[in-house]
């Protein structure tokens, strides 16, 4: 897991080489109430160069290619689980890695 804050240049790079891995947005102040929310790292919009800005300001993202170690994360950093992106570019990946409810059982227990 790697997380990044003040690093567009490393949050992207990571990105270019994990395309099957999972971006968790976080707002620092934690005043979005559906963040943490996870997404698809092949959803172009957490790379659009129109954007930029990925990991300054209110924002840093925290990043695996596995989502059961984001959960995990999320269970102790903010006390909820993480919010699934409904975009299309996210849904497929992540109902293709989404943990079975026993799994989800055990680590929210």
């Amino acid at each position: 897991m790697r997380r990044f804050r003040n690093n567009d240049e490393k949050y992207l790079a990571w990105v270019a080489g994990n395309p099957n891995g999972f971006i968790v947005n976080v707002d620092v102040a934690h005043t979005v109430p559906n963040y943490p929310m996870v997404h698809s790292a092949a959803h172009k919009l957490l790379t659009s160069e129109k954007i930029g800005g990925f990991t300054t300001g209110d924002y840093e993202k925290v990043c695996s290619e596995d989502l059961a170690e984001l959960e995990e994360w999320s269970k102790e950093n903010h006390g909820k689980r993480l919010t699934f992106c409904q975009s299309p570019a996210c849904t497929k990946a992540l109902k293709a890695a989404a943990m079975s409810d026993e799994d989800m059982e055990t680590l929210w227990s």
